[in-house]
C-alpha cells in the first residue's frame, strides 16, 4: 500500500530542502556517467558532492527549528524512531483499544526507540496504555515503544509511521490525528 506523505510534512521547508537534495544526487550521479568522456565533469561532480553535504546539514537544521516551532504549536514531542511495521506482542489496538483484540495478543505493531524509560511511559498515557515500553535491563540504552493495530486499524498504523518519521519524534497530537485517519479512496 502506497500513502501519500501528509501536506503539512511535503510542505514544510525541511522537506522541501531534501528534495532539492535528492534531485541534486541524482543530478550528480548524471554527471558521474559522463566522467569517462570529460575531465571536467568530475569538477563539476566535485562541486555537487560539496553541495549535497551542505544541504544535508541544511536540512537537519531546519528539521531543528521545525521541531522547535511544532513543540510550541502542538506541545512537547518525544524522540520516536521507528523501525517500520512488524509484529509483537502489544497490549491491544492504539485506535480502537483492548476491547476489541485481545490482551497481549500478537499483531502488526510499530517498534520505536525512544530516549528514556520516563518518556515511554509519558508516551503510553498519550495512548491511553494502548503501548507498552519494552525496557530490557541488559539493554538500558536500547529502550523501544510497541504500539500496536488489529486488522481494521492497519491504515491508521501506517499513517502514523509516515507522521513519526520525517522528524523522528511522536506528540499526542501525533496520535490524535494517526488515530482519526481515514484514507481517500
Amino acid at each position: 500500500m502506497k500513502y501519500k506523505i501528509p501536506e503539512e510534512i511535503r510542505n514544510s521547508t525541511s522537506w522541501r530542502l531534501n528534495e532539492v537534495r535528492d534531485a541534486l544526487s541524482k543530478l550528480r550521479s548524471d554527471i558521474a556517467d559522463l566522467n569517462n568522456k570529460s575531465h571536467h565533469a568530475g569538477y563539476i561532480e566535485g562541486y555537487l558532492s560539496t553541495g549535497i553535504v551542505a544541504m544535508y546539514h541544511a536540512v537537519e537544521d531546519t528539521k531543528e527549528t521545525e521541531l522547535r516551532m511544532l513543540d510550541h504549536a502542538e506541545g512537547k514531542g518525544y524522540k520516536f524512531s521507528s523501525r517500520g511495521i512488524g509484529t509483537d506482542c502489544c497490549p491491544g489496538c492504539f485506535a480502537c483499544g483492548p476491547e476489541t483484540s485481545m490482551e497481549s495478543a500478537s499483531m502488526a505493531n510499530i517498534a520505536a526507540y525512544i530516549r528514556t524509560k520516563e518518556e515511554g511511559e509519558i508516551i503510553v498515557g498519550w495512548f491511553n496504555g494502548r503501548a507498552r515500553v519494552d525496557f530490557r535491563a541488559h539493554e538500558p540504552n536500547y529502550i523501544q515503544l510497541k504500539v500496536g493495530a488489529c486488522e481494521a486499524h492497519l491504515e491508521n498504523l501506517e499513517y502514523l509511521r509516515i507522521l513519526t518519521d520525517w522528524y523522528d519524534v511522536i506528540r499526542k497530537t501525533t496520535i490524535e490525528k494517526a488515530v482519526n485517519y481515514k484514507r481517500v479512496k
